[in-house]
């Protein structure tokens, strides 16, 4: 938990407060003028990558340390979940629209989710069914929300 809080307020740091955050996020939301505005594409994508590894290391150095093993398939529902998060977050597919801590709050809910249904037994099926579910529910509240059907 600890290294979530850590890594979530460093990234989100790094996302806000720094040129390498911004650039990143209008390459996101619109490459073409992220490159007319002199934003390296290809720079902004390797360090995105870059981060990205980084992260993957600290999973993998702390899915070893706690069941004493890493391998190739230590994490087979790693990129459902992942993916699940980040749109529950309201991380747009598309790009440059989403925060490190809303996506940390889309994880927390779907870890809770996800540990309510093992701990009740759901199937394998079930859970991904439910965890779906979730996912399609708040995606469209979300676009409902951006498009502006819920103000009056």
């Amino acid at each position: 938990v600890l290294v979530f809080l850590i890594v979530t307020i460093a990234v989100t740091l790094l996302m806000s407060r720094t040129v390498t955050g911004r650039e990143t996020t209008l390459v996101g939301a619109n490459r073409p003028t992220a490159e007319i505005s002199g934003i390296s594409f290809t720079r902004v994508t390797i360090v995105a990558f870059a981060i990205f590894s980084v992260g993957l290391a600290i999973a993998g150095i702390l899915n070893g340390a706690a069941f004493g093993q890493a391998t190739a398939k230590s994490f087979p529902d790693l990129t459902i979940d992942s993916i699940a998060a980040l749109l529950v977050g309201g991380t747009a597919i598309a790009g440059g629209q989403g925060s490190p801590l809303r996506s940390a709050g889309g994880a927390i809910l779907i870890a809770v989710i996800s540990n309510m249904m093992v701990l009740n037994d759901f199937s394998t099926g079930g859970r991904l069914a439910v965890q779906g579910g979730v996912v399609v529910v708040v995606v469209v509240v979300l676009d409902l929300m951006r498009r502006g059907a819920f103000r009056r």
